[in-house]
């Protein structure tokens, strides 16, 4: 008698797959990609990978609902908004610069997505990582900046939300002026709060 859970697996090309690259025709995918594009096979990724994309995507918004209490109980909401509404004309221009790069759609013409909703999966993923990234990086700038003198609560809220923004375009297909036009978000809230 057969082994119904292996008679189903596909037969994969060679001795072993690399990460990267379908379980089905062996081809490398495209970066960050799950599904390969070439024949609709998953791609093959190790279990680190996928622990490390858990918890950089289910992290941040944990630690963003840490930042709001913080961020009510330091400053509080009314000082925040009157220092972010008193920001000099340099940081109202970064800001509007960095979310105009934000807004603007991702380059799919190297894609080898096979059909258009593909395509338009990959913009709302490329422009929602791009919020994201820009939330927490914006956030930890706040945090950083609205605290009188850092402490390990702010330091503990700040610091992973940096690296969960840092490591997002890892584990989504995040297009590389992204995280430039976060970091210039940031620079521009922790400007108009100091």
């Amino acid at each position: 008698m057969r082994n119904r859970f292996f008679a189903d697996k596909p037969h994969v090309p060679g001795h072993a797959v690399s990460s990267g690259h379908c379980v089905a025709c062996g081809r490398q995918a495209e970066r960050n990609a799950c599904v390969c594009p070439y024949c609709g096979e998953r791609v093959w990724r190790p279990w680190l990978w996928h622990a490390a994309r858990c918890g950089v995507l289910l992290l941040p918004p944990a630690l963003l609902v840490g930042a709001a209490f913080r961020l009510t109980a330091e400053p509080g909401w009314h000082a925040l908004f009157s220092r972010l509404r008193a920001a000099p004309p340099a940081a109202i221009w970064l800001a509007a610069s960095a979310l105009g790069l934000l807004a603007l759609p991702a380059d799919t013409d190297g894609s080898v997505a096979g059909t258009d909703g593909d395509l338009r999966r990959q913009q709302v993923e490329a422009l929602l990582g791009g919020a994201a990234q820009a939330l927490y990086t914006v956030t930890g700038a706040v945090l950083l900046a609205a605290a009188p003198r850092p402490s390990l609560p702010v330091l503990l809220l700040a610091v992973p939300l940096f690296a969960g923004a840092a490591f997002l375009p890892f584990f989504l297909r995040i297009p590389r002026p992204r995280p430039a036009a976060a970091a210039a978000l940031a620079a521009a809230a922790a400007a108009s709060i100091l």
